[in-house]
């Protein structure tokens, strides 16, 4: 969006074919062996060798004029949270007891509250989280608990 939005397309110019090229090379080679998703593997492998570095290295040189190794930095750790997080929840969801929509409704409930605690505890120092913290207090004191019509 922000390299969008700075107009900075001639740097990545060439990407799209590459990406084509790629994408319909790997889907075709992939096909024969996996099917459909060889197809959805081929996607995936098209983006992750143009889109994923190429798209942030111009928007951070050309745009916002910094180097791009803290976007990486910090899109690697919150991968590494997000499979922490997945396999945490995994593994608890795997011993709950349950059957039937049981089962179901304790699953949500277990995914629900370890993912976001997991969240809110290794980020609960980091300056998004007080930023995302500080927007809630805000949304809040601007309701003071009454109804607003929006037509008056």
């Amino acid at each position: 969006t922000f390299r969008d939005a700075m107009g900075l397309f001639w740097y990545d110019r060439y990407k799209p074919i590459f990406e084509i090229i790629i994408n319909l090379a790997a889907s075709l080679i992939l096909v024969k062996k996996l099917g459909v998703v060889g197809i959805l593997l081929g996607t995936i492998i098209s983006v992750l060798s143009t889109c994923f570095w190429i798209e942030p290295l111009v928007t951070f040189r050309h745009g916002f004029k910094r180097s791009v190794a803290l976007y990486y930095r910090m899109y690697f750790l919150y991968t590494a949270v997000a499979v922490a997080d997945t396999a945490l929840t995994w593994y608890i969801c795997r011993c709950i007891p349950l059957t039937g929509w049981a089962l179901v409704f304790a699953r949500a409930a277990v995914c629900l509250t370890v993912y976001n605690l997991m969240v809110v505890l290794l980020f609960i120092k980091s300056p998004q989280m007080r930023d995302v913290l500080e927007r809630i207090r805000n949304m809040k004191g601007k309701n003071n608990g009454s109804p607003k019509n929006s037509l008056s």
